[in-house]
């Protein structure tokens, strides 16, 4: 098996991941909850360490050892390396100011260079791809309405798009552990401390599924204002 086929669609199906060992929150003020959620200040400067990936998509499946290391500071940029087994990198995905790009064996496949050409890898954008391995929740900049369904609380952006949120309260705050959208539902499992980032991610879209599982990850948070 080739690790390089899988490099692109590694990358964009990771996206999103959730939390399941809380309790399900689903009922008070529909606008302040979705407040809490995505008006949250950035907390984190840096995310490093290594994940096991498993992809099962029409171009094929597999498990592969990737690295990744996302950075706030000085300037925003995420870098997701695909090894082999031993740990000999094959792939370098890169998403920073100037947009994303490949190296390595992935950069020769001619729908990865498409994808670059056209800076969205299977409709994920670059900020989308590192608001997730920054722990972001991903929300529309502008709804026309807040309100809960069911289990869910749904942010409508029009009539015809909107953002499904499952979520939870864990450690005293409210956490994200599922969202839909336009075709897309990804699930966030296993939060841990200090601040609920999910230890592993699992999405499925038309384009398939993926299941991404921290093995083992190094946090740098941002340092706290005094008061």
């Amino acid at each position: 098996m080739s690790f390089s086929r899988f490099v692109p669609f590694v990358i964009i199906s990771v996206s999103i991941l959730g939390c399941t060992s809380a309790q399900k929150r689903s009922e008070g003020d529909p606008q302040a909850a979705f407040q809490q959620i995505c008006t949250r200040p950035d907390e984190v400067d840096q995310v490093s360490g290594s994940v096991w990936i498993k992809i099962d998509g029409p171009r094929g499946k597999g498990q592969f050892p990737a690295n990744v290391l996302y950075e706030r500071v000085p300037a925003q940029k995420l870098v997701i390396q695909v090894t082999d087994l031993i740990g000999t990198p094959l792939s370098e995905l890169t998403v920073d100011d100037q947009g994303l790009r490949v190296v390595g064996q992935g950069s020769n496949i001619d729908w990865i260079k498409k994808s670059i050409e056209s800076q969205s890898l299977l409709g994920l954008k670059p900020k989308t791809l590192t608001h997730l391995f920054a722990g972001k929740p991903i929300c529309p900049t502008q709804v026309e309405r807040v309100y809960w369904s069911e289990s869910e609380l749904v942010a409508e952006v029009n009539r015809t798009i909107s953002y499904r949120y499952g979520l939870v309260s864990w450690g005293g705050r409210l956490l994200v552990s599922s969202l839909a959208v336009t075709g897309l539902r990804v699930e966030f499992l296993d939060p841990e401390d200090p601040i609920g980032l999910p230890k592993q991610m699992h999405g499925e879209s038309a384009q398939g599924s993926i299941k991404v599982r921290w093995r083992d990850r190094k946090l740098q948070l941002k340092p706290k204002t005094p008061n």
